[in-house]
């Protein structure tokens, strides 16, 4: 007879229910293995906020900056192979870089469309524009050995740092001794008559910290003007640059730092005819600059009052020559001292919030001598500022700035 009812059978290996109770065996293992992991003491990697130092005068997580930022450590520089600065900032968003012919040539650089002369540009918290060419700073020659980190900022920052600062700012830090005292030796080559070398003695405690690095560049290059004119001459540069850098701590609140910094470099070029272009002469410029700064850091009341006094030293020399007589000169000083204080709140009674207030007073005295067979000029100048600025951070997800400043020029 004709029986009726059910069979109960094992699916299929390639059934789809046999797939599906496989997938979600496959995915509870895989959940439950970061767990295992944190039972067996083993951590995953925390992406921290990068710290910017140049947006404010403190330091201030990226993310609480107002403007666009954009932060470069030194290991990335490393991983790129870059020789120069400038290299480097040509892949920052909003961030223009000019040269007028090969390695060596005049180099600008330009923040959303501004001039060379209204981007900023800072090196161990020395400002270094030129005053001697309209305030502008050449990246020609510098080089990216022992570059810890860059920071760009783009957009206006002229509140702290005046009108050289309406583009942006580019602030350069090198890095500090560290550790037992060591000896770092680098030497590369490649073609085109290209080389370069470092020597660097660092170490440091938590007492005190000191570097010495000597950095140098050159290459035989190419030419601007064109070989079928019959130019063989080639566009040959060389730079070198001695650093020195220490920082005593007496206490666990103060700390004196120095920095001295001096750059030569050796560019020969082509001159220019009209109607011609570019041709081989005999014309070459020569670059001269040298950076200084002393800072005394305090921090008082249990590190809510912060004081930082320091004074800088800028000499820059550009001389132009043809053969072996000299073109013209141009050759920007100046000498800046500084004060800032910063006053650190919290408030938890009717609002959780952080205060920063801080109040800034600088007096520079710049001096240009230029000459040609055209013109000579021998000017100074004197400039005092005063800066105040409040920022707010609101339920740690708000951050708010406003800042003031005050300049008194003495003469344009």
């Amino acid at each position: 007879m004709p029986q009726s009812g059910f069979r109960l059978s094992r699916p299929s290996p390639r059934s789809p229910l046999v797939r599906l109770r496989r997938a979600a065996l496959l995915g509870g293992l895989l959940l439950a293995l970061p767990a295992q992991a944190q039972d067996a003491g083993e951590t995953a990697d925390v992406v921290l906020d990068p710290i910017v130092l140049s947006a404010n005068s403190t330091d201030t997580a990226a993310s609480a900056v107002g403007s666009a930022v954009t932060v470069i450590e030194g290991k990335e520089l490393e991983q790129q192979q870059v020789r120069v600065v400038s290299d480097v900032l040509q892949e920052v968003p909003g961030v223009t870089v000019s040269r007028t012919g090969p390695q060596g040539a005049t180099t600008s650089v330009r923040i959303r469309g501004s001039e060379g002369n209204q981007t900023l540009v800072m090196i161990d918290g020395i400002e270094v524009n030129n005053p001697a060419t309209g305030s502008e700073f050449d990246f020609s020659n510098l080089l990216a050995q022992e570059v810890e980190r860059i920071e760009v900022l783009r957009g206006p920052q002229s509140a702290l740092y005046g009108s050289d600062a309406v583009g942006g700012v580019v602030n350069i830090v090198t890095r500090r001794g560290d550790g037992k005292p060591a000896l770092t030796l680098k030497g590369e080559g490649g073609t085109l008559g290209s080389g370069e070398g470092l020597a660097t003695i660092s170490g440091g405690t938590d007492r005190y910290d000191y570097l010495f690095s000597a950095a140098g560049l050159h290459t035989d290059s190419i030419s601007v003007a064109d070989k079928a004119n019959g130019n063989t001459e080639k566009d040959p540069f060389s730079t070198g640059t001695l650093l020195a850098k220490g920082g005593y701590r007496p206490t666990e609140d103060l700390e004196i730092a120095a920095v001295g910094r001096y750059t030569r470099s050796d560019y020969e070029g082509d001159g220019y005819w009209g109607g011609v272009g570019a041709v081989d002469d005999n014309s070459s410029t020569l670059t001269n600059q040298g950076y200084g700064r002393v800072q005394a850091t305090l921090n008082a009341l249990e590190k809510t009052w912060q004081h930082v006094l320091g004074f800088s030293v800028t000499s820059n020399d550009q001389e132009y020559r043809y053969g072996r007589s000299k073109d013209s000169t141009y050759n920007g000083s100046t000498a800046k001292a500084d004060y800032r204080t910063n006053y650190f709140l919290d408030t938890t009674a009717g609002l959780d919030a952080s205060h920063v207030f801080t109040f800034g007073a600088d007096y520079q005295h710049n001096a240009v001598k230029s000459w040609s067979a055209w013109s000579a000029v021998d000017e100074s100048y004197d400039e005092e500022s005063l800066v105040g600025q409040y920022q707010v951070t609101l339920f740690d997800s708000l951050a708010l700035t406003g800042a003031v400043r005050q300049d008194f020029n003495q003469k344009f």
